[in-house]
C-alpha cells in the first residue's frame, strides 16, 4: 500500500511548487552591492522590490509549429533515404566478387652484350695483301 503514499506526496509536492512559484520574487541589493533573487524580502538590503514575472504566456502559434514540425519530417525523411542508399550501396561493394587476377606470361627482356655485336676497333689497320711487301718494312 506505499503506491497511494507516494501518489499522495507526488501530488503534494506539485501543488506546493506551484502555490511557491505563484509568490513573488524579489531582487535584493546589498550593502556591498551584490544583487540576490529571492522568495522573501531582504530586511538588510538597502532597496528591495519585487520583480514583475509574468504568470500568463503568450497563445501558441500552431501555423509556425506545424511548419517546423513539416520540416522535420522532411529532414528525417532525407536522412533515412540517405541512410537506406548508403546502406545498400555497402552491400553491394560487399556482395561484389572480389576481382581474379590472371597471370599473363612474364615478361623477359634478352639482353646481349654490347661488345658481341660491333665489330672491334683496329687502331692501325692492315694494308691489303695486294699492297704488303715481301721483304722487310723500310725504316722510318
Amino acid at each position: 500500500m506505499r503506491l497511494p503514499a507516494t501518489i499522495a506526496a507526488a501530488f503534494l509536492a506539485a501543488s506546493s511548487g506551484a502555490a511557491l512559484a505563484a509568490s513573488g520574487v524579489y531582487k535584493c541589493i546589498g550593502s556591498d552591492g551584490r544583487i540576490s533573487y529571492q522568495e522573501m524580502p531582504c530586511p538588510e538590503s538597502r532597496d528591495s522590490q519585487p520583480m514583475a514575472l509574468p504568470t500568463e504566456f503568450p497563445a501558441i502559434d500552431t501555423a509556425a509549429r506545424d511548419r517546423l514540425l513539416e520540416r522535420e519530417a522532411a529532414l528525417d525523411r532525407r536522412l533515412e533515404a540517405q541512410r537506406d542508399r548508403l546502406t545498400a550501396e555497402a552491400i553491394a561493394k560487399i556482395s561484389r566478387p572480389e576481382p581474379v587476377f590472371v597471370a599473363s606470361e612474364p615478361a623477359v627482356a634478352v639482353a646481349w652484350p654490347a661488345w658481341g655485336i660491333a665489330p672491334r676497333w683496329n687502331p692501325r689497320p692492315m694494308p691489303r695483301a695486294s699492297m704488303r711487301s715481301t721483304g722487310p718494312a723500310p725504316y722510318r
